[in-house]
């Protein structure tokens, strides 16, 4: 007897699955997701890690984002 999904799974859902599909795919392409905006503690370690400021991290990612898009 085949057991569905959402019968095995209470946090099953098909849109859960088909954006963990997409981020799979991304990954397999050696992509990765990251949110729009960064998290404060993402522009600190990107600042310490490169020596400047958190403002001059910030400008960096929103140049990475808008190259990107």
């Amino acid at each position: 007897m085949l057991v569905r999904p959402e019968d095995r799974d209470p946090w099953y859902s098909p849109a859960l699955e088909a954006a963990l599909g997409s981020l799979d795919t991304l990954a397999e392409a050696g992509l990765v997701a990251l949110p729009s905006k960064p998290t404060d503690a993402m522009l600190i370690a990107g600042a310490r890690a490169a020596g400047c400021s958190v403002e001059t991290v910030y400008t960096l990612w929103n140049a990475m984002v808008a190259a990107a898009e």
